[in-house]
């Protein structure tokens, strides 16, 4: 867990794909992390990076998946000024939270989202970090729908692999997954090679 790291693509309305932002930080894995706002393009709130607040898009409270020195991922409200008081060393903001202290959130219906291609964040009570990404219908077949899966089917996948704490990161057509400089799975945005501009990614170094 301590190997894993929040990175900045862009901090303005701007964005990157993510086999580029993976290039640049030599990471091993490299997956989409936080979002952001269609209003002005600028990520939505917190961005901690070697515990230090690179980002904060206001002064409120963040649903926030960070994790601290010791390697635990923490999953819940957050705002800048808590970041150092909790140790912080890497964290992005999104949601829900799926799953905290070993118990699954409880989405009433489809949580509002309905079905769409997914992102995760998460760890098992053993420290190891699990990356959860779900294709929706790819590229190719978006006339359908971007297809994916519920936050309920999210749930059951990572209590599939003890996840112990989960958050929910930018999914739809921001849901990339890079090992190696490679796009690994089909995103759904008609951009290069299906992958959208984001603003924020995880990766394994």
């Amino acid at each position: 867990p301590k190997r894993v790291e929040a990175v900045a693509a862009s901090t303005t309305g701007s964005g990157r794909i993510l086999s580029d932002i993976s290039k640049d930080n030599d990471a091993i894995l490299a997956m989409n992390g936080g979002g952001y706002s269609w209003a002005n393009g600028k990520p939505t709130g917190l961005i901690v990076h070697n515990s230090e607040l690179v980002y904060a898009s206001g002064y409120g409270s963040y649903l926030t998946g960070g994790i601290n020195e010791d390697g635990i991922l923490f999953v819940g409200n957050m705002s800048a000024s808590e970041v150092k008081d909790k140790k912080i060393k890497e964290a992005l903001s999104f949601g829900p939270a799926l799953i905290v202290n070993g118990k699954a959130a409880e989405i009433q219906g489809t949580g509002g989202s309905g079905m769409n291609p997914r992102t995760v964040l998460a760890q098992r009570k053993d420290g190891i970090i699990l990356f959860l990404v779900v294709n929706g219908y790819g590229q190719k077949l978006s006339w359908k729908g971007r297809g994916g899966v519920y936050y309920s089917d999210l749930i059951t996948i990572l209590q599939r692999y003890n996840a112990y704490n989960a958050i929910n990161m930018d999914g739809g057509s921001s849901t990339t997954l890079v090992i190696n400089h490679e796009l690994i799975n089909s995103p759904c945005e008609p951009q290069k090679e299906g992958q959208d501009f984001i603003r924020t990614a995880w990766i394994l170094k």
